[in-house]
């Protein structure tokens, strides 16, 4: 989530504490209009249960409904491979996240690489788009 929906940028121009910025919850809903796709977080901020009610709740406000909880967070690697193979019918998905866990190697052709400063960002959205209808 941080690094994805939120930015280092925003928050010092605005000088605020990390949270969910609107542009980027735009970007999300706009990629699960087109693609159909379901969201499943993996978050550190997951492990809370006040701060994931309050996730859901703000993408909520933006028509975005959570399909899954990823727990593992201290392994993302293992906890999304785990999700995959307890969910067997998955037929495609993507990964966005700015953090180096070194998807690339683990689920190669899913991976959107953001980064902590910028977060997501329109052109993540057309490769994420690209990669869930295999264009």
């Amino acid at each position: 989530m941080d690094g994805v929906l939120n930015s280092g940028y925003y928050c010092r121009r605005n000088n605020v504490v990390r949270w969910l910025e609107k542009d980027k919850l735009l970007l999300v809903k706009k990629l699960v209009i087109e693609t159909n796709a379901l969201i499943v977080l993996t978050s550190y901020r997951c492990q809370f249960s006040e701060q994931k009610r309050r996730i859901r709740d703000e993408l909520k406000r933006y028509g975005i409904d959570v399909y899954g909880v990823i727990p593992d967070v201290n392994d993302k690697n293992a906890g999304i491979r785990r999700y995959l193979e307890r969910h067997e019918d998955i037929e495609n998905f993507v990964i966005i996240d700015d953090g180096d866990f070194d998807f690339e190697t683990t689920f190669p052709n899913h991976v959107i690489q953001t980064t902590q400063w910028w977060g997501l960002k329109r052109h993540h959205i057309v490769k994420a788009k690209k990669l869930l209808l295999k264009e």
